[in-house]
């Protein structure tokens, strides 16, 4: 346990202050910046995918109706050699694979959570799934549609993995522009600090020396501020007191060289000031009158 509170220069609180200050709004903007792009970057891709599976669908139609197995491995080829497409597949009104990429999946249903979801799906679904394997999938099915009446259903499997790397290098930007501007902000917060604290320090300094009797002592500020007020006011100050000082010194000399004796009492009648023939004139020194009563002495 600490016995006494720990004490920090008014610099060291300034400079704690702001940093932790531009810190907490840094932070803060590259949190809700990367929030935004991240959210950007995956609307875009669900809707460059689901742009995809309706071009798909209209192009496989007509082919699934007719029971074109030559056409609809056509088309499915062409969507599977594009990047990051993991697989193609065209589902008939039954739910079974009418055509995929793999051909040995060519007339299953496929019975997981994705598959049976697509698969009743009547309108564009995206659903995201993670593999045991750390495979992370986009999956986009839209309907086949003929008038009103649905005949299938087309499923496109993307890769996430550009994606997220894509949103990696975005986070590592923007971390490393945060402490760019982090460190940019503690080096001009330590500016401002000793903007700031110098007149102050001028100022002990000065008042300690106004203690040891240097009067006249100035310090010079040019900021224009308050604090400026203050050393100016300070500066007056300390002119009026060497102005006393000279005068009071100026007085004290001649009460010292008088030829008459002079005796300086306070209110309780106490000694307070005497001058040489004084001292001469009762045989004593100077501090073995002063703080005596008067009327003792006399």
């Amino acid at each position: 346990m600490f016995k006494g509170k720990l004490k920090l220069s008014v610099r060291l609180k300034i400079i704690f202050l702001s940093c932790f200050l531009i810190t907490f709004i840094v932070a803060s903007l590259s949190f809700f910046f990367i929030r935004r792009e991240v959210i950007f970057i995956k609307t875009h891709a669900q809707e460059e995918n689901i742009t995809r599976a309706y071009i798909l669908a209209l192009d496989c139609r007509d082919a699934l109706l007719a029971n074109d197995t030559y056409r609809l491995h056509q088309l499915i080829t062409s969507v599977s050699k594009l990047k990051q497409v993991m697989y193609t597949i065209i589902l008939d009104d039954d739910g079974k694979v009418a055509m995929h990429n793999n051909l040995k999946e060519i007339g299953k249903t496929h019975t997981d959570s994705l598959g049976t979801r697509a698969a009743k799906t009547e309108e564009d679904l995206v659903q995201y799934y993670h593999s045991p394997e750390s495979l992370h999938l986009m999956d986009v099915a839209v309907p086949i549609k003929t008038g009103d009446l649905q005949v299938g259903v087309v499923r496109i499997g993307v890769s996430m993995e550009a994606l997220n790397d894509e949103i990696s290098e975005l986070e590592k930007s923007v971390l490393g522009f945060a402490i760019i501007f982090i460190v940019a902000g503690a080096f001009m917060s330590i500016l401002l600090s000793n903007r700031i604290t110098r007149p102050i320090t001028e100022l002990i300094h000065a008042t300690q020396k106004i203690g040891r009797r240097e009067f006249g002592t100035k310090i010079s500020v040019s900021s224009g501020d308050e604090i400026a007020t203050l050393a100016n006011s300070f500066n007056e100050m300390s002119e009026n007191l060497q102005e006393t000082t000279v005068s009071l010194d100026y007085v004290d000399k001649i009460m010292k060289n008088m030829i008459d004796t002079l005796i300086v009492v306070d209110p309780e009648a106490k000694i307070k000031t005497v001058n040489s023939a004084t001292c001469k004139a009762l045989g004593y020194k100077e501090d073995e009158l002063i703080g005596k009563q008067a009327a003792a002495v006399l």
